[in-house]
């Protein structure tokens, strides 16, 4: 959630943000962030970005946006399960569980 924040920021600024289809980023398999925490990086990233977007928007949009995001997370659960992806699907079962848990807006963030 890096990226938004500081698109926040930079507007907040005065700053102009710009898009330009031309760029070109590439991600190699989030090297940095499965190093960093492990196991525990989709809940991290699940955790820093309800930070983010609890710091622009009220209590009830945030809560609105986390029951979006674990529907999506359980429908994609259910999915990958019905292909035969058993491990996808636990995976996305986790999401939606930290999508759905109390503490989501601060445990294991680091924004």
């Amino acid at each position: 959630a890096e990226d938004l924040e500081w698109c926040w920021r930079a507007r907040d600024a005065g700053w102009e943000i710009w898009f330009t289809p031309d760029a070109v980023v590439r991600h190699i398999g989030n090297v940095s962030g499965a190093q960093q925490f492990g196991a525990r990086q989709p809940a991290a990233w699940i955790a820093n970005s309800v930070q983010v977007y609890r710091r622009r928007h009220s209590r009830a949009g945030t809560f609105a946006w986390r029951i979006a995001n674990a529907t999506s997370a359980a429908r994609h659960a259910r999915l990958a399960r019905n292909r035969g992806d058993a491990a996808g699907a636990e995976q996305l079962r986790q999401q939606r569980a930290a999508w759905l848990r109390p503490g989501a807006a601060t445990e294991g963030a680091v924004a």
